[in-house]
């Protein structure tokens, strides 16, 4: 989950800061949520994807949550 995590982040923040300007001048891109859609296909676990919209890409991003006794935790995340 962790190497999910980190992955998906440094490809977000590549996006988000965008080519051609040097790293100290870039403004990140703001991130929109374009859609989502969550599920329960059991009691205890939740999934979810959602659509994001960074730059003048897209993404879409899978999540999902089971709850541990009385915590909920994430087990797969992934961004495409």
């Amino acid at each position: 989950m962790v190497a999910q995590g980190l992955v998906g982040a440094r490809k977000v923040a590549a996006a988000r800061r965008g080519p051609g300007v040097p790293v100290r001048l870039r403004r990140p891109a703001p991130v929109a949520v374009v859609k989502s859609s969550v599920c329960e296909p059991r009691p205890g676990a939740v999934e979810a994807a959602v659509v994001l919209v960074i730059g003048d890409r897209t993404w879409a991003m899978a999540l999902r949550l089971e709850q541990h006794d009385d915590a909920w935790l994430a087990t797969v995340m992934r961004l495409l």
